[in-house]
């Protein structure tokens, strides 16, 4: 495992938080009568009794990752008493992205206006935010930025194949009912307090288990559509949990 503990001055700190979530919401009861109109027999509010959620937030047609990053961020910089031009590196940190060329963090600056700031996207699955704090945090301390903007736009529910046939495909498929849309952001600055900020990072890749959680289609393994069902996340959510839980 990879530990770093930052000096005693010059520490990271954020400054401003955003969220942002969707319109449309949609229960965990009506998933359950979705299923039960399939024919397949389930117990009422089995979802909520088997993962805490009640509603889930999902994004309208048109709307896209970088939308959901744009209203998010907006909202931190507005509660950091900044404007997009003060950004001096944006990161769109998401598993989502608009397109496949160019970085969704393009899309995003031009919708912000963030005219002054260097760009890219910063992709690690779950842990995409935590991943871009820990390269914020060094472009800070390293001088190279003073503001830094982190932006994510989820959308998840456009992996999700909620049309359920047999009792199987729903527990292969029982994460697809857990996923909602959301977008979030951070603004981070050099802490103006002494020995406040950022005190340390801890990070543990175990890329060994990257066929657990997958969306396949879209890259060169499987390119275009050659694959359709590649094209909703599948999990092996046991080992998942495992090697979550597993001590290091």
């Amino acid at each position: 495992m990879y530990v770093h503990r930052n000096p005693a001055e010059g520490k990271t700190s954020i400054v401003g938080l955003g969220t942002f979530l969707p319109d449309t919401v949609v229960t965990s009861e009506e998933l359950v009568r979705r299923i039960a109109a399939a024919g397949i027999g389930v117990t009422p509010g089995f979802i909520e009794r088997a993962t805490g959620i009640r509603t889930r937030h999902v994004a309208r047609a048109g709307e896209n990752a970088s939308d959901l990053a744009t209203a998010a961020a907006l909202k931190a910089l507005d509660r950091a008493g900044l404007q997009p031009a003060d950004v001096d590196l944006l990161i769109f940190a998401a598993a989502s992205h608009d397109i496949t060329e160019p970085a969704t963090a393009h899309i995003l600056q031009s919708k912000l206006g963030a005219h002054n700031a260097i760009v890219f996207d910063l992709k690690n699955a779950c842990n995409s935010a935590i991943t871009a704090l820990d390269v914020a945090d060094a472009y800070v301390r390293g001088k190279r930025a003073r503001v830094v903007l982190i932006a994510t736009g989820e959308m998840p529910s456009l992996a999700c194949d909620l049309r359920f046939t047999s009792r199987e495909q729903l527990t292969e498929r029982f994460a697809h009912l857990t996923f909602g849309d959301a977008g979030g952001a951070l603004v981070l600055t050099e802490s103006a307090r002494p020995g406040s900020g950022i005190l340390a990072i801890a990070s543990i890749a175990r890329g060994e288990a990257w066929k657990l959680g997958t969306i396949l289609s879209y890259g060169t393994m499987h390119p275009g559509n050659t694959y359709p069902e590649g094209a909703y996340f599948q999990a092996e959510s046991a080992e998942l949990e495992r090697y979550g839980r597993t001590e290091v």
